[in-house]
């Protein structure tokens, strides 16, 4: 075995046992940022020397893994906590597989998906081929009828161990003086403590050898996937393009020309409530808005443009579709404000508004995009989305739900005690910072002192340290309950 080989074996193990140490047993909090950093020193260490590419990209990626590995130890938000669990180590394979390239990868293509698929296909493949090594090595070196006599040797053990475990058991049951002399054993082999350490033994080997297998494979030279252009992509002809739009663009029309009524006039008043109208067709209003866009982006990648005159009419009626949908996406936008006023701020509705501001900004690019061929689509929408969900992360999105409703409470003097209990260590804080204001608030009393109760019941190891959690021990131990 090659010594660069045996030293990054032994790295991946020691990583191992310090992820065990770090993650296991402990809520994800500073553990994710040092295991984190602790890959990658061990993931730059192995390519030194090596080019690294696509730098660009590689830089953007690298500060989103940043901000959402941040986001367990600054915040405490349950939503991109569990989100994260998938999103983050995704991010992570996806850069270092994109900077080790020999060449530069093609990332905003259909194609680079297909790629990563097979490279994960390999990556599985390897370490699994990792697990066979230890059998090849003792075949070699041993005759033929020691090898087979030590493989049924282990195969017996395999086999006699859950026998002497339940017979074990049974004897046990069966005589008091034989059970005090097993649990008197150094090791307390019948002990079902010894199932939990073969637990964590088994979660640093895997640990390990998919460490190793990762940074071997990323170690060799890929080729590449092919970017050739198929040559059997549809073509719409334009009179049928013209059509479907301009009956789109008559019936949105027709919807505008009433949502301005409500807009510039007291309508809404007369005919409905504010919580009806803030409540019915939202979502509607949403996926409408995405099927235009979806028809818009199909439109500009698959129309036959043959003449300047088709091409001019189908751009403006592409603009005008993409500025009927972004009179739709403010409906929708304002539906949502009402509904807020009327029942207040939650996670969900907060997401809503920055998933609408994203929208927005995908349906302003877009429209560019219909007068300037040369843009790319994919490219944009990769970078936003992932400038988009990193602000999400570094953002205390809980901190602004709290604020929302504590402002909303002085103007209105309705408030969800139950919610800003659950949501978080922040709705905590805001609980706090309304007693001190308002103690007499019918159950905010009640609700603090269980909040102190649990707080000195859970004590949090430094792996799991998260700063908003933190705050929050202080302060309820610091809160005078009168």
């Amino acid at each position: 075995m090659k010594k660069r080989n045996f030293l990054l074996i032994a790295c991946c193990v020691a990583v191992g046992i310090l992820a065990e140490w770090l993650l296991v047993d402990h809520t994800f909090g500073l553990n994710v940022v040092l295991f984190a950093t602790l890959y990658y020193c061990l993931f730059y260490w192995q390519m030194k020397g090596k080019r690294l590419m696509n730098r660009k990209i590689g830089f953007l990626l690298m500060f989103s893994i940043l901000f959402l590995a941040l986001n367990y130890f600054l915040y405490w938000n349950i939503v991109l906590y569990l989100l994260n669990l998938i999103i983050l180590p995704g991010l992570i394979i996806v850069h270092c597989v994109l900077i080790t390239r020999k060449k530069r990868v093609d990332w905003n293509s259909f194609g680079f998906i297909g790629y990563m698929f097979t490279f994960t296909c390999q990556w599985i493949a390897f370490a699994i081929s990792r697990l066979l090594v230890p059998k090849k090595i003792f075949a070699s070196r041993m005759q033929v009828q020691s090898y087979r006599t030590l493989k049924m040797i282990v195969l017996g053990i395999f086999i006699s161990l859950p026998l002497v475990f339940f017979t074990g058991l049974l004897l046990m049951s069966a005589d008091s003086h034989f059970a005090q002399l097993v649990e008197l054993l150094p090791l307390q082999m019948l002990d079902f403590s010894i199932g939990d350490e073969l637990a964590r033994l088994a979660f640093i080997l895997i640990v390990s050898l998919l460490l190793y297998s990762f940074v071997r494979i990323l170690r060799r030279n890929h080729t590449s996937y092919s970017t050739q252009k198929r040559d059997n992509e549809v073509k719409w002809e334009g009179i049928i393009v013209i059509t479907v739009l301009i009956s789109l663009n008559g019936l949105y029309a027709l919807f505008t020309f009433v949502q301005f009524q409500y807009f510039f006039s007291d309508t809404l008043i007369s005919g409905l409530t504010y919580a009806d109208y803030a409540r019915r067709g939202f979502f509607e209003l949403i996926v409408v808005t995405l099927i235009n866009w979806t028809i818009v982006v199909a439109v500009i990648k698959t129309m036959d443009m043959k003449s300047k005159k088709m091409n001019a009419i189908i751009n403006a009626l592409l603009s005008l579709l993409v500025g009927m949908s972004g009179i739709m996406l403010y409906s929708a936008g304002m539906r949502l404000t009402l509904y807020e006023e009327a029942y207040g701020f939650t996670m969900a509705r907060i997401l809503a508004h920055a998933f609408m501001v994203w929208i927005g900004v995908i349906l302003t690019f877009t429209f560019i995009k219909i007068w300037y061929k040369s843009l790319s689509l994919s490219r944009f929408y990769i970078i936003s989305t992932l400038v988009f969900y990193s602000a999400l992360n570094i953002v205390d999105l809980n901190r602004l739900i709290v604020q929302k409703n504590l402002d909303r409470y002085q103007e209105t003097e309705k408030l969800d005690l139950f919610y800003l209990q659950q949501i978080s260590a922040a709705g905590t804080l805001g609980l706090i910072e309304l007693y001190e204001e308002n103690p007499d608030m019918p159950g905010l009393k009640e609700a603090l002192i269980q909040e102190k109760v649990e707080a000195e019941k859970n004590k949090e190891s430094w792996q799991s340290s998260n700063l908003v959690r933190k705050q929050e021990r202080e302060a309820l131990k610091d809160l005078e309950i009168r």
